[in-house]
């Protein structure tokens, strides 16, 4: 009810506060005297602050929001919210999802949802509300407060197995996706004590469609945390609004190997010979592990009564002796489920027994593996029967005497004097002057009698051709027109160590492209590249004949084995 004086105007304020987020139409009447009434429509839309960040969300598994996410996105596939939420969707277009789906239209997609989720809420309260006399104010308040305490999806930020002494981190972006500036700020008390720190203030009035981006950091040694799984929930408050949770996860673990066997014990070995024994590292994590071994022998005590110069060359000389055993290779790293095989050589240099431990250390682990290794030593020993050979007096001129002399040991003897077939044998064998490899040359024991048949030994190298010219390993041609020509330059390069020979051709299920003169590869013939890093330039060719849809090929090497 109101008066209004002749000439003058009166201004009706009308404030609706809407229960229920979306679009609302309502009508009243005004009546001026006895004229008739007039009947005036007010239509809006209801909305809520919010947010939106660039991580999946905890929806499968969740019967509640499954069903919500499907009702949303059958409204959405009606096209009834579409076009009011292409402006917000734009915002967050180039955020990487979890699914295959566009990111713009999961971007409206969850925006949907969470009105749903609102609006059921508010329903919820709506109905509490009605229950109670208007009277109860106190109740009023708490319901008008629980409108925004909505459960809304979780958002998952998963940094996987982190391994103590690392610190990961990760970016993340958050968006105002709602009609009006938005505020909001993390709670990051809850995350004291759980080896995560977030890097972001209170946020005051964002622009709507506009982004900041916080770093989220999780370094479990800070905490002192044992291994296993770390669970927090990082709570968003947007003022005005609900508040957005963020499940951060990661699992602390540390690098730890799988030992093929505990005990290493070699037969007797003549000195100057060798043999070999191999043991295998599994890493059996899902963290990549680095590793290295070394050889220790066991501490033999010095008397502690001698004299101190005594005391010390003694543990000098101790030192100096050659342990006998050799690892190869002696450091290394495996990625999760890899295996690698470790050669123990064992070389002894005099007859004795040899003991060793082979420490197997791993990078940021308290893990520490030990094997024992056994050996004996033997030299070769020559047994001759009678031990001396005494010859009777003899005149000179005369026809002599002959004595014989057994030799007991399965190994060949011969006179240096008067054998001069061992040095043909071993002529090949002898080392230049100029060659300054560590590499010892391996060969198997002769029987006696036996020629000396040497057998080379080496390693394997991976062969590995890359292009590295153009990046990604793309060549786009174009479109190009019919009897024209377009030419495109790749750089190959050969990045193992040793040199190879190979050719490239082009493989293509389209029946165009395999006609010839359409798509070639220049040079054709057999490329020869050195090791380590050489490089050369192939050109390829398309001069297309007919119309052809967009295609891709595959370029495939063939190699014909290591250069001379």
């Amino acid at each position: 009810m109101g008066y209004v004086e002749p000439g003058k105007q009166q201004v009706l304020k009308v404030y609706y506060l809407p229960g229920v987020p979306g679009v609302f139409c309502r009508a009243f009447q005004i009546q001026v005297g006895h004229l008739e009434p007039e009947k005036v429509c007010l239509k809006g839309e209801g909305t809520f602050p919010r947010i939106h960040l660039d991580l999946p969300r905890n929806i499968k598994g969740n019967a509640k929001y499954e069903k919500i996410l499907q009702k949303a996105q059958e409204k959405l596939d009606k096209g009834s919210q579409r076009d009011e939420a292409i402006a917000l969707g734009e915002a967050v277009a180039a955020e990487p999802r979890m699914d295959d789906s566009g990111t713009m239209w999961d971007a409206q997609l969850q925006m949907q949802m969470e009105e749903m989720l609102m609006e059921e809420h508010a329903v919820e309260q709506q109905k509490a509300l009605s229950s109670r006399p208007p009277e109860d104010t106190a109740f009023h308040q708490r319901v008008h407060r629980r409108l925004l305490k909505a459960e809304l999806p979780e958002y998952i930020l998963d940094l996987g197995y982190v391994v103590p002494g690392d610190i990961h981190t990760h970016m993340v972006k958050i968006t105002n996706t709602g009609h009006f500036p938005a505020s909001f700020r993390v709670d990051g008390y809850v995350l004291y004590n759980t080896g995560f720190s977030v890097c972001l203030e209170r946020v005051k009035r964002l622009p709507s469609c506009e982004s900041k981006t916080f770093e989220v950091c999780f370094d479990p040694q800070s905490a002192n945390l044992p291994l296993g799984k770390v669970d927090v929930l990082l709570p968003i408050k947007v003022r005005g609004g609900p508040t957005f949770q963020v499940r951060l996860r990661a699992m602390v673990a540390e690098p730890s190997l799988c030992v093929s066997r505990d005990r290493l014990e070699f037969s007797a070995v003549q000195c100057g010979q060798c043999q070999e024994e191999t043991i295998q590292l599994h890493n059996t994590f899902q963290v990549p592990c680095k590793w290295s071994i070394s050889m220790t022998d066991p501490v033999e005590e010095v008397d502690k009564h001698l004299p101190g110069s005594e005391h010390q060359k003694l543990l000098e000389e101790m030192k100096s002796v050659p342990c006998g055993f050799e690892v190869l290779p002696s450091a290394g790293s495996l990625a999760p489920g890899q295996q690698c095989h470790v050669q123990v050589r064992f070389s002894p240099t005099e007859e004795k027994c040899y003991r060793g431990e082979l420490q197997i250390q791993i990078c940021q682990s308290s893990q520490r593996l030990q094997v024992p290794v056994l050996g004996r030593g033997l030299e070769p020993r020559l047994e001759s029967i009678p031990a001396e050979l005494e010859l009777g007096p003899l005149l000179p001129q005369s026809h002599g005497e002959e004595g014989t002399v057994v030799v007991k040991k399965p190994c060949e003897v011969y006179s240096v004097q008067f054998e001069q077939q061992h040095l043909a044998e071993e002529q090949p064998l002898q080392t230049p002057k100029n060659d300054n490899s560590p590499n010892s040359l391996l060969l198997p024991p002769c029987a006696p009698g036996e020629k000396l048949n040497a057998e080379a030994q080496g390693r394997g190298i991976k062969m590995k051709v890359d292009v590295v010219d153009p990046p990604g390993k793309v060549v786009k041609l174009g479109n190009v027109c019919i009897g024209q020509t377009v030419k495109k330059m790749v750089t190959v390069a050969n990045k193992s160590a040793a040199p190879l020979t190979f050719k490239l051709r082009v493989t293509s299920t389209v029946p165009e492209l395999q006609e010839a003169g359409v798509l070639c590869l220049k040079p054709s013939k057999d490329l020869k590249l050195k090791g380590r890093g050489d490089t050369c330039k192939v050109e390829v060719t398309f001069s297309p004949k007919r119309r052809m849809q967009p295609f891709s090929g595959e370029v495939l090497l063939e190699c014909h084995g290591a250069a001379s």
